[in-house]
């Protein structure tokens, strides 16, 4: 490559570059302004449902005021209620996680009906009982759950130290789940035949 192509090339990208933050502000400006009319579309809508309830009482359609009322009540429930599910199900999975960690899927754990009644939701949407469910589901669903791994071992052998080396040796013999590992074990403590 000559120099002069190396010098087409940096300005080629400076230009690419300029364009892409061209872009960039050409894009934030464009959020900012449909975020505003949003903002005007959504006060209009609330000054126009205000003028029709005013309209109606004062021409003395009362019913339809209120049946204007209940319609809004009933949408804010709905929206409400929607919120409130949302957060339980996110509570529900944070509970279940903090005790299952290592489960294939939560979403799959959470699935399992026959023992829900130990999930309790409260009044301010917190979630207990988790530790109680998936000890249940441990017991009747270990499939939702990864086997044992040889880090498990690891962790088994490091709870042998209080005992003398014949224990140990015999204890980690007891752990090995294959014929390298019952080897490594038997060089560890000098006993190879």
């Amino acid at each position: 490559m000559t120099e002069d192509e190396i010098k087409k090339m940096q300005q080629d990208l400076e230009d690419e570059r300029a364009k892409a933050k061209a872009l960039e502000s050409k894009n934030a400006r464009l959020e900012d302004e449909s975020k505003k009319n949003k903002d005007r579309a959504k006060t209009a809508e609330e000054l126009i449902e205000e003028a029709k309830k005013a309209k109606l009482l004062d021409e003395g359609k009362l019913q339809e005021a209120l049946d204007l009322e209940r319609k809004e009540k009933q949408e804010l429930r709905k929206t409400l209620d929607d919120r409130d599910n949302k957060i339980i199900k996110a509570n529900l999975r944070a509970e279940v996680t903090k005790y299952a960690k290592d489960a294939h899927s939560v979403d799959r754990l959470l699935s399992v009906t026959e023992h829900k009644d130990l999930l309790k939701v409260k009044d301010d949407l917190t979630v207990e009982g988790g530790e109680d469910f998936v000890k249940k589901c441990r017991e009747t669903d270990s499939f939702l759950f990864k086997k044992k791994t040889l880090d498990d071992t690891e962790k088994k052998k490091g709870e042998l130290d209080n005992k003398t080396d014949d224990e140990k040796y015999h204890a980690e013999l007891n752990t090995c789940t294959s014929r390298k590992e019952l080897d490594e074990v038997k060089k560890k403590y000098g006993k190879l035949n």
